[in-house]
């Protein structure tokens, strides 16, 4: 058949035996002219030539030219032969129908219950998949394979291979467990001979998107809570969100938020586009402290690298965002690849419109770049750019320090590079991260502006000794400045005067090395390491050690864990604290988890955690003896609290290729806290003693799912000296007695 712009024409008629090998001869010149694209397809619906013209309509089509299966010679499966098996199995299965749809469709089926007919497509499976592999494979049930291409190979989805053809076809992704690609032999031997890391360390997959915030996509994983679904801060284990720990590309960083600064009452969302996102890690009980120094948890995320195949580009419209991806190779060699993604909130204009009498919007405008490149098959780097800018506008404030528009930017740039050889791999990273922010009242009075500024350095080192034995070091040198000034008003003749202003400018430098020692055999596993830091503000030095083990009996993987971190002060909080003391934390978990038919599985652990000099807020708003004691004029703080927290975790679910997965889970923890100075004890701020997450999805098809979530929670208190309920509030003596 041939294809022209408006009208397609069946060539059924048309012998096909006079083509040429490398194109459509004659004919296809005379349509090349005519600026109408050719394709011939035989009897089976399968591509076998086609001329200029249709490579220009369909670019991706070029160098799939099929010239049969006698073009491979018999013989042992070499890369050239690999290569023109491949090449050909793609031109085979990429047609072009008159309805204009590409794709599988017409020889592989798509649609349930669809009859695939014998033919040589399952010759490739056949070569690269042979029986005593498929026997190997049924017999041992692994729970993930890992596959390393070879040369053309990396242009095969192995999952879509036909396995076996007739009315009940059967592919690879049907009878299969889960694939996933290692681009080098190399790397995925070191990687095997890493420690497993303790349970709560597993990585789990988090998907993290605007909805309206990232916090309502991560609450459905174990221990995680929130109040709120307009805040992107959450809870892990009843910790403060400040303590826990976010990670982007080996870069340690808190202010990638859309939010208004020197506020806790606005909206937050966070500066991360699920389209470029690779991976996403929850480390919840004591784990290896790579990155840096925090009492909690640590959220670690990663951008995926673009496509080296071909540039591509995509747009996608909801109903608060607009958002943009672009990827493509670098150079003829494509030895790397760029990714880039923009994303434009219209939440606030659309809530000002349908909703006039809604006070307060926010929008958003971000953007995510990567660029990596393969400088040798050993070296490799890699450039990393995040930016965005969050606007707020309030235009019924009325109060003389109420916030009638504020605005704020963040940018993140990284320069990494990586050297691999049979034994060791290193690391190097070279970050910047940088945060402003301005604050407005009614009259465009200026109530809070800052700049915070953290660039660092940082190398680590792994060496693979043995099979069993494997170690690890880093270091990291961190210089941070922020200044700050916030400025409180009154009214005179309505008009805002000045009554009082704050500021502050601090720097320090954080110098940190850690180390860790691994050792692993195929039903035990132990680690041990520590961290070291000294900061120059404060002059004091803290070290932070931790213990990791598991051992499998039988079916039953055994897991504990115990640790210390340490977390100096943000510089924010410095102007408000009479010293700068750490905040100290001890934590211990202990768990199992098994697997059970059917691809079921279940997890259990319980946790404990006691925390020493943690920072709140004092001069709060409150009654003594009866009487009201106002705030202060400007936060102030003191690192008067110690806290013990304790629960378990439970989780039930069901992970496989098809069918319902998901899972179910239950945490019960309660957080209280002790203020050494004035006595008080109350439940922490973040307490939620009872959690309920579940998430399920079924698979309807290769591109269709459908999902569900649903959170339950008892609830965090209402931060503040309060009594009565929720409908009927007053201020108290007590903290955090109103949820």
């Amino acid at each position: 058949m041939f294809v022209s712009p408006m009208t397609t024409y069946d060539l059924a008629q048309i012998g096909v035996s006079s083509l040429r090998a490398d194109g459509v001869g004659l004919l296809g010149a005379i349509l090349d002219g005519a600026s109408t694209a050719a394709c011939f397809i035989d009897a089976e619906e399968r591509i076998q030539s086609w001329n200029r013209t249709y490579e220009d309509f369909f670019p991706e089509h070029k160098g799939l030219l099929r010239r049969g299966l006698e073009s491979i010679p018999p013989g042992p499966v070499t890369r050239d032969v690999a290569s023109r098996l491949v090449t050909w199995y793609l031109a085979a299965t990429v047609p072009f129908t008159p309805s204009g749809s590409r794709g599988l469709s017409g020889t592989v089926a798509t649609v349930k219950g669809e009859a695939v007919q014998p033919s040589s497509l399952t010759l490739v499976a056949d070569t690269l998949l042979p029986s005593p592999v498929r026997d190997a494979i049924e017999r041992r049930r692994p729970k993930r394979l890992v596959i390393v291409p070879d040369a053309g190979l990396h242009q095969l989805p192995f999952e879509a291979l036909l396995l076996s053809a007739g009315p009940r076809p059967k592919y690879v992704l049907d009878e299969w467990p889960p694939i996933s690609y290692s681009p080098s032999a190399t790397v995925l031997s070191q990687l095997a001979r890493r420690a497993a890391p303790a349970m709560h360390l597993e990585r789990k997959l988090l998907l993290v998107g605007y909805s309206p915030s990232e916090a309502s996509e991560t609450t459905p994983l174990p221990g995680v809570a929130t109040g709120d679904d307009f805040q992107s801060q959450f809870s892990v284990r009843g910790s403060q969100f400040r303590h826990v720990g976010v990670v982007l590309d080996g870069t340690a960083t808190a202010l990638l938020l859309h939010t208004v600064r020197s506020t806790n009452d606005t909206a937050s969302i966070a500066m991360i586009n699920t389209d470029v996102l690779d991976r996403a890690s929850l480390m919840a009980g004591p784990h290896p402290q790579r990155h840096g120094d925090w009492l909690g948890a640590t959220l670690d995320f990663g951008l995926r690298e673009g496509s080296r195949d071909r540039a591509q580009f995509r747009g996608a419209v909801s109903a608060t965002t607009a958002s943009f991806v672009a990827e493509g190779p670098i150079g003829r060699a494509k030895r790397g690849a760029w990714l880039t993604s923009f994303r434009q909130s219209y939440i606030d204009w659309l809530i000002r419109k349908i909703y006039p009498n809604i006070d307060a919007t926010l929008g958003f405008t971000d953007t995510q770049s990567k660029a990596s490149y393969d400088v040798t098959s050993r070296q490799h780097v890699e450039f990393v750019l995040i930016a965005g800018d969050a606007r707020f506008r309030n235009e019924k404030a009325s109060t003389p320090n109420g916030i009638k528009t504020a605005n704020s930017r963040s940018a993140l740039a990284s320069v990494a590079w990586r050297y691999t050889r049979d034994k060791w791999l290193a690391n190097q990273r070279v970050s910047f991260v940088g945060s402003h922010f301005t604050d407005l009242g009614r009259a465009d009075q200026e109530l809070g502006t800052g700049y915070a500024r953290s660039v660092f350095w940082r190398g680590d080192i792994t060496a693979f000794i043995s099979k069993t034995w494997s170690a690890e070091v880093g270091a990291k040198a961190e210089r941070q400045h922020q200044n700050l000034t916030q400025r409180s008003y009154r009214l005179v003749s309505n008009l805002p005067q000045l009554r009082a202003s704050a500021s502050a400018d601090n720097d320090t430098t954080l110098a940190s090395g850690w180390g860790q020692v691994a050792y692993r055999t195929p039903t035990s596993g132990v680690s041990a390491g520590a961290r070291v830091t000294n900061d120059s503000l404060s002059g004091r030095s803290v070290a932070s050690p931790w213990l990791l083990g598991e051992h499998t009996v039988g079916a039953v993987r055994l897991k504990a864990s115990v640790g210390a971190s340490h977390q100096f002060p943000e510089l924010e909080l410095q102007r408000g604290l009479s010293e700068r003391r750490p905040e100290r934390a001890t934590s211990a978990d202990a768990g199992a988890e098994g697997a059970l038919p059917h691809g079921l599985f279940w997890q259990a652990a319980g946790f404990w955690r006691h925390e020493q000099d943690v920072i709140r807020r004092t001069g709060e708003d409150k009654l003594v003896s009866g009487k009201r004691v106002t705030e202060s004029t400007f936060p102030q703080f003191s690192s008067a609290l110690d806290g013990r927290a304790r629960g378990v975790d439970l989780v039930f679910g069901r992970r496989a290729p098809s069918g319902l997965t998901g899972w179910v889970a239950y945490t019960f923890a309660h957080t209280r806290e002790h203020d050494r100075i004035t006595g008080e004890d109350f439940d922490g701020d973040f307490d939620q003693r009872h959690t309920v997450n579940i998430f399920i999805q079924e698979r309807l098809s290769y591109r269709t799912a459908i999902s569900a979530k649903l959170r339950i929670g008892s609830n965090f208190p209402m931060v503040g000296y309060f009594q009565g309920t929720t409908d009927d509030l007053h201020l108290g003596p007590e903290r955090n007695q109103v949820r």
